[in-house]
Order: structure tokens, then C-alpha cells, then sequence
């Protein structure tokens, strides 16, 4: 599955939720994508003042700078309980 924060369906299924390796250890940080099958992430850069860090996109536009990473997958994801 791909968890994507540029997804509204994803978005209106999911969030907010959590995302956990395949250890069971909680995935922290601003995770705006992620593959459950790879264990692959991107996570946006925060800087140490809780703002983003900025970065020059492919499109010559400032956006903030992302990270990719990997976890032990599968990956798994965890809704939070929602008020009807």
C-alpha cells in the first residue's frame, strides 16, 4: 500500500494515523509518503527552531526538504479512533 499525504482518499481514510515498522517501533517525523511493502519513507527536514528546512524542488520553487529513508517492512498503519 501507498500512504501518501497528497492523497485525499488516502487522507479521508486514514488520517491522522500512525505508521509503525515491522519491529512494532513507532515511525516519527513529518511522513508525507511511504511504501508498507518496501519500508520505504520520505519525511520532511525539521529545523531545530520547529520550522521546516527549505530546499530548491526540481521545479526551481522553495519547498521543504525531504528525506527518503527505510524501515523493516512490512510497514503498518494504525488509524486513530475517530468521534462519530
Amino acid at each position: 500500500m501507498i500512504a501518501d499525504a497528497n492523497d485525499p482518499k488516502f487522507m479521508r481514510d486514514w488520517w491522522p494515523c500512525r505508521l509503525f515498522d515491522a519491529t512494532g517501533a513507532e515511525i516519527h517525523g513529518y511522513v508525507v509518503w511511504a511504501d508498507t511493502e518496501t519500508g520505504e519513507v520520505v519525511t520532511i527536514c525539521p529545523r531545530h527552531d520547529g520550522g521546516l528546512e527549505m530546499a530548491v524542488d526540481d521545479r526551481g520553487q522553495r519547498a521543504p526538504k525531504k528525506e527518503w529513508k527505510t524501515y523493516p517492512a512490512p510497514l503498518r498503519l494504525r488509524g486513530y479512533e475517530r468521534s462519530p
